[in-house]
């Protein structure tokens, strides 16, 4: 059977384009209408249809899921281990501010000393 449901959609497939030829050849050569084909059409559709139905039920995977993990695991170790961590990045982050502010301190006010007396010079240049 799994063969079949394999090459279903084929075989529906031809089954329609075979049973389309003949229905038309039928109505063309007038042994049916073309009222009579058109039923014809519809319910070969609709038995294959079910037939479908039947195939597709009968090669359900019915093996039950596993059970899904958990999305969230909260391990109170890693969370101590996290705040130390937290912790130690405070401290590092606290030293640099006070490296840089340490650094950059003698910098800006040498340069705040240099843009005084830039401006005092230009003052007296100007006659102010």
């Amino acid at each position: 059977m799994s063969a079949l449901m394999a090459k279903w959609p084929a075989v529906r497939q031809a089954v329609y384009a075979v049973l389309a030829a003949v229905l038309a050849t039928g109505a063309a050569v007038g042994w049916i209408t073309s009222d009579q084909s058109d039923q014809w059409l519809g319910l070969v559709a609709q038995v294959l249809g079910a037939a479908g139905l039947v195939v597709a039920v009968l090669h359900v995977d019915r093996t039950p899921a596993p059970a899904p993990k958990s999305a969230v695991t909260l391990n109170v170790p890693d969370v101590e281990s996290a705040a130390r961590n937290l912790q130690r990045a405070q401290l590092r982050l606290s030293q640099a501010q006070q490296r840089v502010v340490a650094t950059a301190a003698p910098v800006i006010a040498q340069g705040a000393a240099a843009a005084d007396a830039a401006r005092r010079d230009l003052e007296r240049r100007l006659g102010g």
